[in-house]
């Protein structure tokens, strides 16, 4: 892709002098981290939390970089493109340089504290119960196709984050469950990802290292439905499962229902009023037993998971699969399938 077709993408970017014009190469990468860096590609300088990319665009050209885009010009050199904001430019030509695969794939995106890979592993299970190729990408590692690999942050970076979207894509993959993280909110790793849904779990006190309020947390958090999940080509038909049973949850659907961003909202909870709730369940050692009631019917299902907390998870998981029109039956097979989580109390 020539280098002009990339910084149509990004605000503010073009290269720095009079003969820009005629600056136009060919670029066969992109990179974030200065030492990968091969001939050919593009360097995005971004500001990390222990170093700053900006320290490292001489090392960068020095392997052969064609160009670098940075917040800030460093030198003059007519292959620095300045803009507002590198984490921004990067999602957004990483999505460019794919081929925004997520338009072709039916992307699900589960944030919260609490539950986001169970609920991803559950969705999985049906997903695959229902004959679709899925793809998995979170915090134990991503996988599809019967290949399975390290992760080694919970949403990786835009970069890499469309790279894996690609070869799903490439392989078939139909639907895909992401993990979403608040640092992949805010640092814009999923800026550029059209998501079909957004399920939110709950909200409970962590990553105040990094957000350092309770308030700056859920604001974060709350931008894939206000943000990300209504605009865009899939934004008309998009839809918003939320937990009415967490307070950040009902906060969450009356800002949804006043300002109607998202067309279709799909809550989740012990009450009745929901669109799913479930009907005469109990829980002991041995798992848990019962039935849902969701927009598709009745779900009756037996899960091996234990617990008040992964009651909650099957709702939410059972909440995303009823939005994507999955049959009471698949649900249900697929709640059975799932025996345990990685990592989540296994037996």
């Amino acid at each position: 892709m020539r280098l002009s077709r990339l910084l149509e993408h990004i605000d503010g970017g073009r290269p720095g002098d009079a003969d820009s014009d005629a600056f136009d190469p060919e670029i066969t990468s992109l990179h974030y981290r200065a030492q990968e860096v091969r001939p050919g590609g593009v360097f995005v300088a971004i500001r990390g939390q222990a170093a700053d990319g900006h320290d490292f665009i001489d090392e960068a050209f020095s392997k052969g970089a064609q160009a670098v885009v940075a917040e800030r010009r460093v030198r003059d050199d007519n292959r620095i493109i300045c803009v507002p904001d590198s984490r921004m430019a990067l999602s957004r030509m990483a999505a460019a340089f794919f081929g925004y695969p997520s338009e072709n794939l039916t992307l699900i995106g589960v944030t919260g504290t609490n539950g986001k890979t169970t609920v991803t592993y559950l969705v999985e299970s049906m997903m695959t119960m229902a004959g679709f190729r899925t793809g998995v990408i979170g915090t134990v590692n991503y996988r599809y196709a019967g290949q399975v690999f390290e992760n080694p942050v919970t949403t990786p970076e835009s970069l890499d984050l469309q790279r894996i979207l690609a070869e799903m894509k490439a392989e078939g993959i139909s639907h895909v469950i992401m993990e979403v993280s608040s640092h992949g909110i805010d640092l814009m790793r999923v800026a550029s990802c059209l998501f079909d849904v957004g399920a939110f779990t709950n909200l409970t006190q962590d990553h105040l290292d990094y957000h350092e309020t309770m308030a700056r947390y859920w604001d974060c958090k709350q931008r894939l439905f206000t943000h990300l999940l209504p605009h865009g080509p899939k934004g008309p038909r998009a839809v918003a499962v939320v937990n009415a049973d967490n307070a950040y949850g009902r906060e969450l659907c009356g800002k949804l229902a006043a300002s109607g961003p998202i067309p279709v909202l799909v809550t989740y909870g012990r009450a009745g009023d929901n669109s799913v709730h479930p009907l005469d369940v109990s829980l002991d050692l041995s798992g848990i037993l019962g039935a849902i009631t969701t927009p598709r019917g009745p779900v009756a299902f037996k899960s091996r998971l234990v617990g008040e907390y992964n009651l909650e998870n099957i709702l939410c998981a059972v909440s995303i699969a009823a939005a994507l029109e999955l049959s009471p039956e698949t649900i249900c097979k697929g709640i059975e399938q799932l025996v345990c989580v990685p990592g989540r109390l296994e037996r």
